[in-house]
């Protein structure tokens, strides 16, 4: 009996009380719901549309007795609701005159620079997989219009003098271009530029093992099954897949950095658990991540709208304040990025191949990188995609332009109904 009237008493304290949010702690609203962003910690809270509302009254300045005026629940949930926040460490309980209103849009955008740059050497590929997004296949080499090693050492020149800290040398299959590849790791790492080498690794050898090893030359690959039948199929070539194992498994045991990435599509689908244990458990590689068929290439052919869900709903990863900021001014993936196709045409993303930003054999990249077209790509955040603008995550899920019908389209695979909700 006491005990419920202490907690009463603790209740009507509140009363006319008022609420704010703590320093990095925001309220983003949708449609209908909301979520509460708690930069400090990272983590996204969702709110339904009530509380939501109730909580953005609080933020203005009134008292839980006046909420009530407002929202469809009475004073003791109102109260309650405010509390649970208090609790967790998201907001403050004050009396006296009402704070300022903060809001995350008065948050200063941050300086644009070119971070990432992603460098095709080639076209061409010595396997022929069904959902390849670049078309990639067996051609004479060198390829005709394809920049020669000279260009790209120009290249990597350029973009380390834009501030550019991180490239991944791709293709096609980079390593059918080795000695040029060596050569280019060499300069980037001189210019402090960290390296990573996408490669099917069927062409793999201890000669290269060792120089990534010597280089810090990080490593990313695609592993589609975890068996060769399957895998080969998907590859169209035999035995991709028994080259592929013994090279992550040569990368692993020489402690090289290595990601893999399951891309899952019908062929596969039905395995993908099974391909990531074994990926992890069997060949010992931490870094595993799936993800759909991307709409590109010869990926047109096999690609579903159909969401092939990996992991629990809402299961955003940690948002820090950096992060959000440059979501909330630019896109989350594209912001700070380019693609340099063997062509030299600029691309947002080697999988936005019908976005040409310009090309470096004609045009200088320090003008590329300041034209008004890129920096319309940069700063494509959420709230200019249509739907994406109405949804309270839209600062915290990761968006795939690539995976959108057009530019200002929401994603395919996005699950989310604001008008369920």
């Amino acid at each position: 009996m006491l005990r419920r009237w202490a907690e009463k008493f603790r209740l009507v304290s509140h009363f006319d009380k008022k609420f704010s949010l703590n320093e990095d702690v925001y309220l983003v609203k949708g449609s209908k719901r909301g979520a509460i962003y708690d930069l400090a910690g990272g983590d996204v809270y969702s709110v339904d549309e009530t509380f939501s509302n109730a909580l953005d009254s609080a933020l203005l300045g009134r008292t839980p007795k006046e909420i009530t005026m407002e929202v469809d629940h009475n004073l003791y949930e109102i109260i309650g609701f405010l509390r649970k926040l208090a609790d967790q460490g998201l907001g403050e309980w004050y009396e006296g005159p009402t704070h300022s209103s903060k809001s995350y849009k008065d948050l200063p955008p941050p300086s644009w620079h070119l971070r990432f740059a992603w460098l095709e050497l080639t076209d061409s590929c010595n396997l022929r997989c069904v959902h390849c997004y670049s078309d990639s296949g067996a051609s004479q080499l060198p390829e005709k219009g394809t920049m020669l090693t000279e260009d790209f050492r120009h290249l990597i020149l350029e973009v380390a003098g834009l501030g550019c800290s991180a490239i991944q040398f791709t293709g096609g299959e980079a390593l059918l271009r080795q000695d040029q590849l060596l050569d280019l790791i060499l300069i980037a790492e001189e210019k402090g530029i960290e390296v990573e080498v996408f490669t099917n690794l069927t062409l793999l050898t201890k000669g290269i093992v060792n120089f990534f090893k010597q280089h810090n030359v990080r490593v990313g690959t695609s592993l589609y099954a975890s068996n060769q039948q399957l895998h080969d199929s998907i590859t169209r070539v035999k035995g991709s897949f028994v080259r592929t194992i013994e090279s992550i498994r040569e990368l692993v045991s020489a402690d090289i950095p290595l990601r893999v990435g399951i891309v899952a599509m019908p062929q596969n689908e039905n395995s993908l658990n099974q391909t990531i244990r074994f990926a992890k458990e069997e060949l010992g590689v931490h870094q595993v991540r799936a993800s759909k068929v991307l709409r590109v290439g010869r990926g047109c052919s096999i690609a579903s709208d159909d969401f092939i869900p990996l992991g629990e709903k809402l299961a955003f990863p940690k948002i820090s304040k950096e992060d959000f900021i440059a979501r909330l001014h630019g896109h989350n993936c594209w912001r700070g990025k380019i693609a340099i196709a063997p062509t030299g045409e600029v691309l947002p993303c080697p999988a936005a191949r019908d976005i040409v930003l310009g090309n470096v054999q004609h045009q200088n990249l320090p003008d590329i990188i300041v034209s008004d077209r890129l920096r319309h790509i940069w700063e494509l955040s959420k709230d200019k995609i249509e739907s994406c603008q109405d949804c309270e995550y839209r600062y915290a899920c990761f968006d795939c332009r690539p995976r959108a019908e057009n530019l200002t389209s929401k994603p395919t695979d996005c699950w989310y109904n604001l008008c369920e909700c």
